[in-house]
């Protein structure tokens, strides 16, 4: 597996003949046409607005704020501030907001306003590193005016970016009533010597403790940060999901815009954050650009590691598109392109100050919808962000994942290349599953007293596909008893040129300690909820971890810790959303699981798409 060489670091060199950007002086935007607000229609209706049908009590009549209900002796004295879908709920007893029958005439809300400018104004202020102890410089901007417990977002700007670069794109998503703070990285002179991500993301989350004790006395409006959001772009999407990682419950939702993965391609002091184990469980979106992976002077959102690849790696909920024509910095201010100079030139782009100007409208408008519903509440903008047919933007994909949704049909593998013998050939303890390929092998370890068929789903369809598979008969079916077994098959059956080494649990970690011994004959490991103990940190082939997100057997921290004996560039980490230890294979539950919340097959499906991935 090569390393990508990207933006990020490209521009430690190309940034050397950059002139240095110097902040801007913004006044207060206003709204381009300030809009309505959005009230409940309390007018007294006598009809159900569903059926048509006459009503007579509180159960099935539409009411109004404050009238009786003809069945019960609670009055209706507000409106349920929590519901803004297109309904109107009364409180009908003293337990809580019914939500049934009771509704008002109100239409339903329509949510295409959000891709033009909101009704506030917005406030833009910068705050300087050290004011009242703040550990970071940061933009600050308010929606003045707006009412009510006020959300906030934190963005990320990406690499040797300014934070105001972006200011067109988060003054529209402020506009609609969010608190935004965007900081300013060091990514030190000419790009050298600059915090890396995991350095970065530290100091971001020190700057969001400091503003949950100082934010409320720079701002007019309320804050709300029990309702809290995180955004970046580019390399900001990378610090933005080391900084999940670190504190998983720090936001309830992230929008990554083009981000990137990229590591380091001189050492590893910077690798990949999608090689640790996604821990964030709230929404996400992930909005990418068509021409990010194409080469203009290089690709600045290379394959394998944009937004493709977050939306891959995240769990349900999750949305994921891509914008068609333009390419990675075509979100910048239009005034700020020229001053970004080699920056922003060194990624092909549209060319379109048109599209760029597009684009802005349309990221922002994606966010306010997105922050909508996942910091406000307000789900009627869920039909928004799943159909793009409305949207007014071009796309090249579309694609979104909810919890427990995944179908075995759904999951591409590729298809059969012919059919499986599957036997017990004489001289080889276990079962032996030959397709039509000729050259690769995959030695499968299983887990501690399982019967080797009960992996027989993934080796079948792995030898369709032509990978021919050995489930190895462990002594006692304990794997630690027979570690070397993998030499049956190198010594019987030598015609193959490639071997591929996987196993279960703790199958998994004896195969993985096999491995370590044997890094100059194999050439790829697979570790289904299982771990290495011994150093691979000369291995020179792709190694996957793979676990289910709901595995009550699997101990999370020591894998974690293990990834320090893998090499970094060659590792991948795949969280099966709904998965868990035992539907890697067909044996049953298993004590101490935890239950899933997708098929065994499934999971296996997804199991092998992964493996065929990275051995393709």
């Amino acid at each position: 597996m090569k390393k990508v060489f990207s933006l990020f670091y490209l521009l430690l060199f190309l940034s050397l003949f950059c002139v240095s950007c110097g902040n801007s002086e913004k006044k207060p935007v206003k709204p381009e046409e300030p809009a309505d607000t959005e009230a409940v229609d309390t007018d007294t209706d006598t009809v159900d607005t569903d059926t048509g049908e006459p009503v007579s009590n509180c159960g099935d009549k539409i009411i109004d704020e404050g009238e009786v209900c003809d069945g019960g002796a609670v009055e209706c004295s507000e409106i349920d501030p929590s519901y803004t879908g297109g309904y109107a709920v009364c409180q009908t007893d003293c337990s809580g907001w019914n939500m049934t029958g009771c509704h008002s005439n109100q239409d339903p809300v329509d949510t295409s306003g959000v891709f033009s400018m909101g009704p506030y104004t917005v406030n833009t202020s910068d705050i300087a590193a050290g004011t009242d102890g703040a550990p970071r410089d940061f933009r600050l901007y308010e929606p003045v005016g707006a009412e009510g417990k006020i959300p906030v977002i934190h963005f990320q700007h990406g690499f040797t970016y300014k934070d105001y670069y972006y200011d067109d794109i988060i003054i529209h998503l402020a506009s609609h009533g969010f608190i935004v703070v965007s900081s300013q990285s060091n990514h030190g002179t000419a790009g050298i010597g600059g915090d890396t991500t995991t350095v970065e993301a530290d100091k971001v989350i020190s700057l969001i403790n400091w503003l949950k004790e100082n934010l409320q006395s720079k701002i007019t409006v309320t804050v709300d940060f029990e309702n809290f959001g995180l955004s970046g772009h580019s390399r900001g999407g990378k610090v933005s999901n080391r900084i999940l990682n670190k504190n998983p419950e720090i936001a309830k939702s992230f929008f990554g815009v083009d981000p990137v993965d990229s590591g380091s391609p001189v050492d590893n002091s910077d690798p990949l954050s999608l090689n640790d184990p996604v821990q964030f469980k709230g929404e996400s979106f992930f909005l990418g650009t068509e021409l990010g992976p194409e080469g203009g002077m290089m690709a600045c959102a290379p394959e394998g590691e944009n937004s493709t690849t977050f939306y891959e790696r995240f769990p349900a909920p999750s949305h994921h598109i891509i914008a068609a024509g333009v390419g990675h910095a075509d979100m910048v201010d239009p005034d700020d392109l020229s001053a970004c100079g080699l920056n922003c030139s060194v990624c092909k782009s549209s060319g379109s100050s048109e599209l760029n100007q597009q684009l802005i409208h349309y990221i922002g408008g994606l966010m306010v919808a997105f922050f909508n519903k996942t910091l406000k509440g307000q789900s009627q903008y869920e039909n928004l962000l799943n159909d793009s047919s409305t949207h007014p933007f071009p796309t090249a994909v579309v694609e979104h994942k909810n919890p427990g949704e995944a179908q075995e049909d759904e999951i591409e593998i590729g298809e059969p290349l012919g059919e499986v013998t599957v036997s017990n050939p004489n001289g080889f303890d276990g079962i032996f599953f030959d397709g039509p390929g000729e050259d690769e092998v995959f030695i499968f370890y299983p887990g501690a007293s399982i019967d080797p068929s009960a992996y027989s789903s993934i080796m079948t369809m792995l030898a369709e596909r032509g990978v021919d598979g050995f489930v190895i008969k462990m002594p006692a079916d304990m794997a630690v008893l027979g570690q070397n077994k993998a030499d049956d098959v190198y010594s019987n059956y030598p015609n193959y040129t490639k071997h591929y080494l996987g196993g279960h649990s703790l199958g998994g970690s004896m195969v993985a300690n096999y491995a370590a011994k044997n890094l100059d004959r194999t050439n790829g490991l697979f570790l289904f909820a299982a771990f290495p103990t011994d150093s691979m940190l000369n291995a020179q082939f792709p190694i996957l971890f793979i676990y289910g997100s709901n595995d009550g057997v699997l101990n999370k921290n020591m894998l974690q810790n293990s990834l320090s004996k893998v090499p970094a560039e060659y590792s991948v980490v795949y969280e099966i959303e709904g998965g868990n230890h035992a539907y890697f294979g067909d044996y049953g539950k298993q004590t101490g699981d935890g239950n899933a919340t997708i098929t065994p097959l499934t999971q296996q499906k997804i199991t092998v798409r992964e493996i065929l991935k990275l051995i393709r």
